[in-house]
């Protein structure tokens, strides 16, 4: 079975490779940010956007997975408690 498989991958990761995938979800957010926030024409904006967030689900579904899994072995931190807060509303908004 193929989740399986990738399942007992994900859960032999160490902590660093977690939180390297939240931290890598963050910089492509910002990235993607950075470059809608120089369009200069409202609906360009939001087609834009649309395209961003697709692009970026995979990203946004797994850091939000490394999050819970970080959540089983610790506390999270103010800045992980944020990022799983922002990646959540992201991940709302695709849909």
């Amino acid at each position: 079975m193929p989740g399986g498989k990738a399942l007992r991958r994900e859960e032999a990761e160490t902590a660093g490779e977690l939180e390297r995938r939240v931290e890598r979800a963050e910089a492509l957010l910002l990235t993607a940010i950075g470059s809608l926030s120089r369009e200069r024409i409202d609906h360009a904006i939001s087609g834009a956007a649309s395209e961003v967030l697709r692009e970026l689900s995979p990203h946004i579904e797994g850091a939000l997975a490394s999050l819970a899994q970080i959540e089983e072995r610790r506390k999270l931190t103010e800045k992980e408690l944020s990022y799983r807060r922002a990646f959540r509303i992201l991940y709302e908004t695709k849909g």
